[in-house]
């Protein structure tokens, strides 16, 4: 290495600091002259080569010599108002000012204590005592001149003497404003004045312990903010710093101790430091070197591992416009190709080991336009290398680094000839795992703010610089160097980096230190995992999460998931995924930005370019969720690398990779989707330890972990690999085959390439294979197959997709209720595969049910009696679901109730989630409300005494005055078997919960108008005059095998209430209707079937012309109607009278018509009209992006049959009325329902809009 003139300062062990001389090499003297402003000469002459500035130890251990400022004064010191270091002139009210702290006149103290940075470095040619500092003049053996600036001299600050910030710790002396103090490189906001220094410094002072004391000091005259103030240019910027910051520490490394025993050496534990006027000096030699091989304003290549050297290059192209392009030290071949193919760069500089892949390229012609090869040199050159350096064509020169420098010292200067604002300054290349890498252009503002526009660093402040250039780590180096901090690079590779930390001790890493003051990670957003660990090992230290990308030259659009003041963002709808910036309760979308740091767009890649920057703002390509209130921002999801499969889902591969990542077995996975197939397959590379196994043991291993992995993490079924592949190659995937790019990242579409043969297999599985299909999209891989799809974890979406997928296969109908029903075992399931032509609903189980409408003899009241005291305690089931929330809001409303029991299924769910769930999700006001009113018993409905100890149901039944029973399963797809623990056996349970405590509990029952059939004949008094349904009209049971599970449950259950209600039970019954969006805010049930069919309707465009209706019931008024009827004061349970049945329903209904209608009314989208027929058609063709896609087979196998379509849309033609409801409300000063305005409808329609 060559380090030109000035004194290396070495940092031991991360405590000491000791200088030692570096021989000085025979150049002219440099320091700024080339900078573009006015020099004048000064008469001073500069210290001889041969005179050291500093006396080296005498061993690694000696320490310095405390002493730093000597105790006199030589007879050069009258010149003291215009020495010092060069100060960047600035213009204010038309008078120029320094800012540097050399430039001033001191104060009375000052002019007393205050020695000239000439007259230091004088007497320390001399001195025993020598002032360790970084405070020496940049100097060439042969040059008898230094240079300064021509300036005017603005007196104001100190004639006033008005005070600074800083004060000495020792004697508590207040600094003047410009007035110089010593300032210790080791400790934090540690000041001293000259006299304190020389008589007092003691280890007391300080508060690093890590460094040995005696701690070097550097001069200072102001605070770290008045330093840092941006240029107008990047040029501006860090040649000012250069000045400024010319005695302070910049770079530093491990040296090779090569006094050691071994062959090679070994590293020092210390570093070595230069400081940044002998890194200004080398950068001026090396960019006039440069100026040799390469014009201003060309491109030049640097792929090369992260080093000194690496850093003097990049500082030196600012000087003379080279446009840099950092290329990742381990990118591919491939890489290196397209980059400088799409740069035009014609030069590079390299590492040694770099030599083999660039000579490849260059052989096999794909490097035409390289001419430059700049060589870094970085370890002895093998013969392999000589070889490659010869085999080389003849146009193409090679130098190395210290040769370039030699020619920069020998060639005449030429002048900086930096970039305006305007210009390209450089190409920041993406990592290409979607692609080829595509150049992100940076003008030199951009450049410029970014490096200029963070947060000023404390002095003294250390950073290990240790990633690849190629991305973040080049500006954070900037940015240190902007503010003048020091920068230590690391030694080796991981073996030495945790030493090197140590050592080093820096205060700001993307790692860990003893003495930390930030964590500092950028990309993506941090894992949780890690995330929970670093922030509870270092609780104090504060974690700055930034998430940004190579588009964006700023230091990120978001820390800690808060989106940057100088951002703007908007949401685009992401239909495909049911994305949309309308979402409750926060808008969700992909994520676009601007802001005045972003890219214009890709050098040289107009197609790119058009697709992620649109009218100045980037499409990032993530999917998030933003709070718009606190600017809140959470990534959800990615756009990018998705494929569509047939079925009209979009996958992306990368979450669900990184989910089957965490099994045991799984060394790396490539997921896999064809866009004319319906599955997903994947490639598996096992870990090594696990190919001893036969291969196909190993696969059924790794699948059933798959299986664990995809149930533990919820996934969708479709997201499952159904087919998998292992790679049982001992090669990995790596940057170097080109399967990963140098970042670690999948290079996909090579991936693909490369196991094309075997996707094209796995895809070619034969019909004979459909048990294996099946096996996957149930999650079963063993031989045991008596279990149930649900007992799997199957969900209704996935058994429609089963059936689509048997249906496709191999043109079998299977009944999404027979796969449901959990009573069917998968032997069921395949036998009826096997026998195509028993597919008839007598293969599937039929229900007795007479049976199931038994109420249990032993179930009766005896002798007990209802409690004659008001009620104060409620028990209310369901308390999480959509009626029930509402219905537990009313009852917090109602300031006689106490307490409310909610039964909840999760544990650890309390009071004040219940309260949160209330707010947040429907936007009910509970301020005031105490949660304490609310106690949170743990159970669950499909369970015997909902999951309680005896003793527990006795307590509950004691601690209660009356039980509202509205929990339910709503789900219209699974059959009865599924629905029956939770939705008839916890009526029952409910039954014996009334009569568990010491009174008589009254029930009110929550049940659904829809136990009765569309084809339904009315079996009450009022049948044959009215053909309405009232209140008095006996649901059919003749009909109960055409509904669907659910309303089969409600109707068994409404059988044992009214035999219940015969033996005493005290119960009062409603059948609301469909319970259909708050009237206010417009917010509906998010799994209800209403919300289903609307967002269906949008989806489609379509709307069909019919005569079928909704009979609709706004939330809030159904729940205020159940709840104050449950606690009416009369007589309604009373032991003695009749079962009492209540209808809150709506008299007049609303068309599905209607709703395609207003749709078109509001411009919402433009809406279709066609028959019924044609949007049946339209229905069955659909995909699984539409929100009806559910209901397909449902259509599929009963389209000839209306009336049956119907009952499972909650269709009807049927009129209903509610005479004795509405005369009861009325009773109480409640109104009757009133009709759904259009009002209601499009709050409803609004609201859909903002949610998915």
């Amino acid at each position: 290495m060559c380090i030109s003139g000035g004194v290396w300062w070495r940092r031991q062990a991360g405590r000491t600091n000791k200088i030692m001389d570096e021989k000085k090499t025979s150049s002219p003297s440099l320091l700024f002259q080339c900078l573009p402003i006015n020099f004048k000469k000064s008469n001073k002459k500069s210290i001889s080569s041969n005179s050291p500035i500093n006396s080296p130890p005498t061993s690694p251990s000696a320490s310095p010599s405390p002493s730093l400022i000597p105790a006199a004064t030589k007879s050069n010191s009258s010149s003291s108002s215009n020495n010092g270091s060069i100060g960047l002139l600035r213009s204010n009210s038309s008078k120029l000012k320094l800012t540097h702290h050399h430039h001033h006149n001191h104060s009375s103290r000052d002019k007393k204590d205050h020695h000239s940075h000439e007259q230091l470095s004088s007497e320390r040619a001399g001195d025993s005592t020598t002032f360790n500092t970084l405070s020496h003049h940049y100097h060439h053996s042969h040059s008898q001149q230094q240079y300064h600036h021509t300036h005017e001299y603005d007196q104001s600050n100190h004639n006033n003497n008005k005070k600074s910030e800083f004060k000495c710790k020792s004697c508590h002396y207040q600094f003047d404003q410009g007035e110089t103090r010593l300032v210790c490189v080791e400790c934090k906001d540690l000041s001293l004045c000259k006299d304190c220094h020389q008589s007092n410094d003691k280890p007391s002072l300080h508060q690093d312990g890590l460094a040995k004391f005696p701690h070097q000091f550097t001069k200072e005259t102001m605070n770290q903010k008045d330093y840092c103030i941006p240029g107008k240019t990047l040029y501006d910027s860090l040649s000012q710093s250069f000045k400024q910051f010319k005695d302070r520490r910049c770079y530093g490394n491990r040296e090779m101790n090569h006094t050691t025993t071994t062959t090679s050496g070994e590293l020092n534990d210390y570093y070595t430091w230069i400081n940044y006027g002998q890194v200004y000096e080398q950068s001026l030699m090396v960019g006039n070197g440069l100026c040799h091989f390469i014009d201003t304003r060309s491109f030049l290549a640097v792929c090369a591992i992260n080093c000194m050297e690496w850093n003097i290059i990049d500082i030196a192209c600012v000087w003379h416009g080279i446009r840099v392009i950092p290329i990742h030290h381990q990118a591919s071949k491939d890489s290196i190709s397209e980059i400088m193919d799409n740069s035009d760069a014609n030069s590079i500089v390299i590492t040694n080991d770099l030599m083999d892949k660039l000579s490849e390229l260059i052989h096999e012609g794909r490097l035409p336009q390289l001419q430059v090869i700049i060589v870094l040199d970085k370890g002895k050159q093998s013969p392999r290398f000589q070889e490659l350096i010869q085999a080389l064509p003849n146009h193409i020169e090679v130098t190395n680094y210290l040769e370039m420098v030699e020619i920069g010292q020998t060639l005449p200067l030429r002048p900086h000839t930096p970039f305006t604002g305007e210009e390209l300054a450089t190409l920041g290349y993406t990592s290409g795992s979607t692609g080829g890498p595509k150049g992100v252009i940076l003008y030199d503002r951009q450049f410029n703010y970014n490096i200029t526009s963070t947060p000023v660093l404390n002095y003294p402040s250390y950073s290990l610089s240790f990633q690849t250039m190629a991305h973040a780590q080049r500006r954070l180096d900037l940015r240190t160097i902007f503010a003048g901090g020091a920068i230590g690079f690391m030694s080796g590779g991981i073996d030495t980096l945790f030493q090197d930390i140590q050592i080093l001790n820096p205060n700001t890493i993307w790692g860990c230190t003893k003495r930390v003051e930030t964590f500092l990670t950028f990309g993506s957003f941090l894992g949780e995992n890690v995330k929970s660990f670093i922030t509870e090992s270092w609780p104090h230290v504060p974690l700055m999460d930034v998430y940004g990308f190579s588009e964006d030259i700023d230091f990120g659009i978001s820390i800690n998931g808060q989106l940057k003041p100088n951002v703007e963002y908007r949401l685009e709808a992401v239909p495909e995924f049911n994305y949309y910036p309308t979402d409750l309760p926060f808008g969700r979308g992909e994520l676009c930005v601007k802001k005045p740091t972003l890219s214009s767009g890709y050098y040289k890649n107009d197609v790119a370019t058009s697709q992620s920057f649109i009218d100045g703002w980037y499409k990032t390509g993530d999917i998030v969720e933003v709070n718009p209130d606190t600017r809140k921002l959470k990534i959800i999801d990615r756009k990018k690398h998705t494929f569509k499969l047939s079925s009209g889902l979009f996958i992306t591969p990368e979450p669900l990779e990184n989910n089957f990542n965490g099994s045991k077995f799984i060394k790396d996975i490539l997921i896999y989707g064809d866009i004319e197939k319906t599955y997903l397959v994947a490639i598996i590379k096992p870990y090594e330890k696990y190919l001893i196994e036969e291969k196909e043991d190993l696969k059924k291993k790794i699948y059933s972990d798959i299986l664990s992995i995809a149930k533990e993490k919820k996934l969708a079924n479709y997201e499952l690999p159904k087919l998998i592949e292992l790679d049982c190659n001992l090669q990995d995937w790596s940057h170097q085959n080109g399967l990963l790019t140098p970042s670690g990242k999948k290079c996909r579409f090579k991936l693909i390439q490369h196991y094309k043969s075997t996707i094209e297999e796995l895809y070619a599985a034969s019909a004979s294979e459909i048990s294996t299909i099946m096996k996957s999209v149930l999650q079963f891989d063993n031989d045991d197959e008596s279990l149930s799809f649900t007992q799997l974890g199957g969900d209704s979406i996935s058994a429609i997709k089963l059936s689509n997928m048997i249906k496709e296969t191999i043109n079998v109908d299977i009944p999404t209720s027979f796969i449901l029903n959990k009573e069917n075992s998968l032997e069921k399931i395949t036998n009826l595969i096997n026998n195509k032509n028993n597919t008839s609903s007598s293969s599937i189980s039929l229900v007795n049910w007479e049976e199931e409408m038994k109420l249990e003899e032993e179930i009766q009241i005896l002798s007990k009696k209802i409690n004659t005291k008001q009620v104060e305690s409620i028990f209310l089931t369901g308390s999480t679901g959509y009626l029930g929330s509402h219905l537990l809001y009313q009852l917090l409303m109602n300031e006689r109730i106490d307490k409310i029991y909610c039964l909840v299924r999760k544990v650890g769910f309390t009071s004040n989630n219940l309260l949160d769930h209330l707010n947040t999700k429907y936007k009910l006001n509970i301020n005031g409300i105490e949660s304490s009113r609310i106690i949170i018993v743990y159970g669950d409905l499909s369970l015997p005494r909902f999951g309680l100890n005896q003793d527990l149901f006795i307590d509950l039944a004691n601690s209660i005055d009356l039980i509202i029973h509205n929990g339910a399963m709503v789900n219209l797809i699974v059959p009865y078997a599924n629905t029956k623990a939770t939705n008839v056996d916890a009526t029952k349970e409910i039954l014996k919960l009334a009569i568990a405590g010491q009174h008589l509990l009254p029930i009110s029952y929550v049940s659904t108008i829809g136990v009765f059939s569309a084809s339904e004949e009315d079996q009450g008094s009022e049948r044959s005059e009215t053909k309405e349904i009232t209140e008095k009209t006996v649901p059919s049971l003749s009909h109960l095998s055409q509904l669907n599970g659910y309303r089969q449950s409600k109707l068994v259950a409404e059988q044992i209430i009214k035999e219940a209600s015969k033996r005493g039970f005290p119960i009062i019954m409603h059948r609301p209707s469909i319970i259909y969006a708050d009237s206010t805010t417009g917010i509906d049930n998010e799994h209800d079937l209403i919300r289903m069919i609307i967002r269906g309707l949008l989806y489609m465009g379509s709307y069909p012309t019919s005569d079928h209706q909704f009979n609709l019931v706004p939330v809030d008024w159904t729940s205020k109607v159940i709840v104050n009827l449950s606690l009416k004061e009369d007589e309604s349970f009373s032991s003695s009278s009749s079962l009492l049945i209540y209808h809150p329903i709506n008299e007049t209904l609303v068309s599905l018509q209607s709703f395609g209608e207003l749709i078109n009314q509001q411009e919402m989208k433009e809406m279709k009209k066609i028959s019924w027929e044609e949007w049946i058609k339209d229905l069955n063709e659909t995909n699984e992006s539409n929100p009806l896609y559910p209901l397909k087979s449902i259509f599929n196998r009963q389209q000839q049959d209306e009336n049956a379509i119907s009952d499972y849309l909650a269709l009807s033609k049927k009129k209903f009325s509610c005479p004795f409801t509405n005369q009861s409300l009325l009773s109480i000063n409640l109104n009757p329902c009133q009709p759904i305005s259009n009002q209601i409808i499009i709050n409803n329609l609004n609201y859909l809009n903002h949610s998915k």
